[in-house]
């Protein structure tokens, strides 16, 4: 099975500890989508 090409944005949101390290809530970035929700992609 063959797919033709895609468009596709990638988004990078950092975070203000490095991942894992004590403090840290959200290891996997599971959670830091919500701001991107309302954004309009053209």
């Amino acid at each position: 099975m063959t797919f033709g090409p895609a468009n596709a944005i990638k988004i990078t949101i950092y975070q203000k500890r490095p991942n894992g390290s004590p403090g840290d809530w959200d290891i996997l970035g599971c959670q830091q989508y919500g701001p991107l929700l309302d954004t309009e992609v053209p």
